[in-house]
């Protein structure tokens, strides 16, 4: 099984992040959910991008190492829009043994790293009408790295969260089935 650290979006730790946590759980994962916005939360995406982007990455970093002390190094970080920050940053993480983004990417370059370590499997969810990402974005940042790139195809950023009213239950059912499937793939191997 795998341990996992679901990062959150720009929303903050939100129902909807704990109760896949809780899923995942069953399935036989540890799962991590670190709150890197000291409790905040949001129900508005520009809100919530308006506090991310008060954190500068030191800032970010520095919560991140906190909260992930003492957990092993074979981490599968999980991160949600915003979350994909931190999420790629444990890729310089030595022993990380996946990556998955959701609705969000980043390209490790743009952290520091030094691009994708071409043994950590990859997996990215995106959709046609989420304008916070695109799949031109998706592919330009994934560049030539392997990676099992999702595409739910509904419009509406961060259409897994029931509390939003973008949420699509269709397209949160083929998210959490695809995820567990890649984490049972990484388990067989």
């Amino acid at each position: 099984m795998a341990d996992v650290v679901l990062l959150h979006s720009c929303l903050g730790v939100r129902p909807a992040l704990r109760d896949l946590a809780g899923v995942l759980r069953e399935d036989g994962h540890d799962v991590h959910v670190p709150d890197l916005f000291d409790g905040a939360t949001f129900d508005d995406v520009d809100a919530g991008v308006a506090f991310a982007d008060e954190l500068s990455l030191t800032t970010v970093r520095d919560r991140l190492a906190e909260a992930i002390a003492g957990l092993p190094d074979a981490l599968v970080p999980v991160g949600f829009s915003w979350g994909a920050v931190p999420a790629t940053l444990l890729l310089e993480r030595p022993g990380t043994r996946a990556l998955v983004l959701v609705q969000g990417v980043v390209p490790p370059s743009g952290l520091g790293l030094d691009g994708w370590p071409s043994d950590v499997p990859v997996q990215v969810h995106h959709s046609r009408g989420d304008a916070w990402c695109t799949p031109q974005e998706v592919a330009e940042v994934l560049g030539d790295q392997p990676a099992e790139v999702v595409d739910h195809g509904v419009a509406g950023h961060l259409f897994m969260d029931a509390g939003l009213d973008v949420h699509d239950a269709a397209a949160t059912a083929t998210f959490v089935a695809s995820l567990r499937g890649f984490l049972a793939r990484l388990d067989a191997a």
